[in-house]
């Protein structure tokens, strides 16, 4: 189940991406001193290879290590992403308000900052509808969402004030391009077309007398949303008929940082939490997690699903590691 550990050095993660075009990276955003004060920096993981099965297959064999390229920056590192367009480029968010643009051949930093945002970033996205996949968005406690360029590293939009309050993530939607959703402090997610976001399409109070920390899209259904918030709820939404949740989803013992769907299942999606657990659901079979994963001691921030590997998952926590699980696959395939 758990295949792999990475300890880093001295930095509590804050967010973590597998790479879409390579089987075996990994990228981590870190900072030290629990991303209150000091620096931050983006680990670049490659992971040790099956031997007998395809090169670059991601394991965690017994003895096998991993690699771990570091690129440092000043201040905490609290989101990353791949680009969907170039295998070579990262992105990431920064405490000083910063985007850094990072190439992963070039072991000097980031090969651009991007400025724009006067707080913490608390997000970078990059889009994955092929239409728009060459954009990326971040979202910062400023309460502010921004639209870039990540050909030209040029903002196309500056969507100011979104939230009353910070804005902790922005997802775009896999399947209908434009889309995407953000989440925020004040409780509410709302919905935006990026070609018309001077007023959301849609928006709710998602969570209640909470913060709602992150929020995914289903990969195969263009209508359900997750959400997850300080309360310690999952729920699901169908953004047809926001009236009330879908699903809500009950285990956790503290807030949830991180919900992700998985992208070889339809109903299967992922939460870490406060609470230093990691679960797996099935929200068509059931209300309570499939599986508890609890080998982290700390806070887990970071949670991401490889595309390239069915049940694949990766977690970062402020316990100064980085885990690999290769879970059991369900019992049934809800594609």
């Amino acid at each position: 189940m758990l295949s792999l550990k990475v300890r880093l050095s001295q930095k509590h993660a804050q967010d973590l991406s597998f790479s879409p075009f390579y089987p075996n990276k990994l990228a981590c955003a870190s900072g030290q001193y629990y991303g209150i004060a000091g620096s931050g920096s983006l680990d670049i993981i490659t992971l040790p290879d099956v031997p007998g099965a395809l090169a670059g297959a991601p394991t965690g064999v017994q003895g096998a290590q991993p690699v771990v390229q570091s690129l440092p920056w000043s201040d905490c590192l609290f989101s990353v992403a791949w680009s969907e367009k170039n295998e070579h480029v990262i992105v990431t968010g920064s405490g000083d308000g910063s985007i850094q643009v990072y190439d992963i051949n070039n072991n000097k930093g980031p090969v651009a900052a991007l400025k724009g945002h006067t707080r913490e970033v608390s997000c970078v996205h990059w889009c994955q509808c092929r239409l728009v996949n060459h954009l990326f968005m971040s979202a910062s406690w400023d309460s502010c969402i921004k639209i870039w360029n990540g050909e030209t590293l040029q903002m196309v939009s500056d969507l100011p004030n979104r939230h009353d309050s910070l804005i902790y993530e922005v997802q775009s939607s896999p399947l209908v391009h434009g889309l995407f959703g953000s989440c925020s402090g004040d409780g509410t997610v709302k919905l935006w077309n990026m070609n018309s976001a001077h007023q959301p399409m849609g928006g709710w109070v998602a969570h209640p007398q909470a913060e709602v920390l992150s929020l995914d899209w289903c990969k195969y259904n263009q209508n359900i949303v997750a959400t997850a918030g300080t309360d310690g709820l999952l729920k699901i939404w169908d953004i047809r008929n926001t009236g009330e949740a879908h699903m809500v989803l009950v285990g956790h013992q503290y807030a949830v940082r991180r919900v992700r769907f998985s992208p070889h299942h339809a109903s299967l999606l992922a939460t870490s939490s406060y609470d230093f657990s990691i679960k797996i659901w099935d929200f068509l079979r059931h209300n309570h997690p499939l599986q508890s994963l609890n080998q982290h001691t700390e806070f887990v921030c970071g949670l991401d699903f490889s595309l390239h590997q069915d049940m694949q998952l990766a977690s970062g926590s402020w316990d100064e590691t980085v885990a690999v699980w290769n879970l059991s696959p369900p019992l049934s395939d809800n594609k």
